[in-house]
């Protein structure tokens, strides 16, 4: 096994093994997915190609990545606010424990169980936010050119869902929605890049996400709202112009492929109408909202029809019920407590980020809050590898000790 030999060689020293060893990790575990374009995919049965495969390449990312920082995990880190952190843990035993009585689709919940190492973390050792920052970095310019490259393959491949929805080396829309929004929030908190910000927020439009839609939207006009008199005009000239180039010249040389493009954003505009739809009580014509009200309808119902599973789930003897909301999959599967718990402990950890009086502190507070609200219309833990900016942010908000103010 190779271990650091200093934990300060992997911030300082950027050619160092271990440095470059974090890298090939973060790289390989957000590119995985990019298997799809060698063997294709279809509708009725998902990606093609060998599962070992992904499998390996997922081994390969988490080890390269965790023996990079081997140096700076710690028990004491782990049980640092351990009270936020058991939640999510009892989850992911729970997970383990069931596995072998899930099904292929409920079987991706294992996907966060691989990454609750990152929860002990010591950041107060070897200049931890240098880490913490050069991670989502590293987000921000892989989701970028992922974004960029991702019309390219389709085009070449012919490989892609039917709305062309824009899923990077991730493979889900809503995943790769979520990414984008994440990276948004860290280039305007962090880095304070307010261009690369709204056009990360305008690039998750073209997921075809109707929650991510609704998440860019709110936070890019909270943000309008709330900095109105910060905003440059330079800044929305320029994001205006670069958006208005790129449709021109889309228009002219790629009208038919500038069309498909476009089919992803109209597909989340259309499912927007329909959810208003829906809630005026209308009938609507989108899967997406049938899908998810057939699956909190089915969920409700076995709460009712086994009363005492409230309060500790597994209905039925449920191994596990998940779908499209994590919300609901918790109060089926575990019962009322937990998550209410869990709820509790995140509200915690993110008035907790916001006590850190660091840029990176409010950073995750903000992802911490995106989370929950992605929550509410996804299974976003289940998918390969969305659930890492969540653990990374919980993890700094309860290993980060809070400095008192000078």
């Amino acid at each position: 096994m190779i271990l650091l030999a200093n934990p300060q060689d992997i911030i300082d020293s950027r050619g160092s093994p271990q440095f470059k060893g974090f890298s090939v990790g973060v790289l390989i575990i957000f590119c995985v997915m990019y298997q799809v374009y060698f063997y294709g995919m279809s509708e009725e049965e998902g990606f093609h190609g060998p599962g070992w495969q992904r499998s390996a390449l997922k081994l390969l990312g988490l080890t390269c990545l965790y023996l990079s920082i081997s140096k700076i995990f710690s028990v004491q880190a782990l049980l640092r606010k351990f009270i936020i952190k058991a939640p999510i843990i009892f989850i992911a035993i729970v997970t383990i424990f069931v596995s072998p009585f899930l099904d292929s689709f409920e079987l991706q919940a294992l996907n966060m169980c691989l990454f609750v190492p990152i929860l002990a973390i010591d950041f107060n050792k070897a200049k931890g936010d240098h880490l913490f920052n050069h991670f989502f970095n590293m987000l921000v310019i892989i989701l970028i050119i992922q974004f960029v490259l991702d019309p390219v393959l389709k085009i070449i491949s012919g490989v892609g869902y039917v709305n062309w929805a824009v899923i990077g080396g991730v493979g889900n829309a809503n995943s790769f929605g979520y990414l984008l929004l994440c990276g948004a929030i860290y280039c305007l908190v962090c880095l304070r890049k307010t261009t690369m910000f709204y056009l990360l927020c305008a690039a998750s439009l073209f997921t075809g996400s109707l929650m991510v839609l609704i998440c860019a939207i709110a936070i890019a006009f909270l943000n309008a709202i709330i900095n109105f008199r910060k905003i440059k005009l330079f800044n929305l000239a320029f994001v205006t112009i670069v958006i208005m180039a790129f449709f021109a010249v889309a228009d002219n040389f790629f009208y038919n492929d500038l069309e498909r493009f476009l089919r992803s954003v109209n597909h989340s505009f259309s499912k927007f109408l329909s959810l208003l739809n829906f809630i005026e009580g209308a009938q609507v014509g989108s899967a997406s909202i049938t899908i998810r009200e057939e699956y909190f309808n089915k969920g409700l119902k076995l709460i009712m029809d086994n009363p005492w599973s409230l309060l500790i789930g597994h209905p039925e003897r449920t191994p596990m019920y998940t779908g499209d909301g994590w919300w609901l999959s918790l109060l089926v599967t575990h019962g009322l407590v937990l998550t209410v718990f869990f709820l509790v402990c995140n509200v915690y950890a993110f008035f907790r980020g916001l006590k850190l009086r660091s840029s990176e502190g409010q950073f995750c507070a903000l992802i911490i809050l995106l989370t929950c609200v992605v929550f509410l219309g996804n299974r976003l833990l289940d998918y390969w590898p969305a659930a890492i900016p969540y653990f990374f942010a919980l993890s700094y908000v309860c290993n980060q000790r809070i400095t008192s103010p000078t």
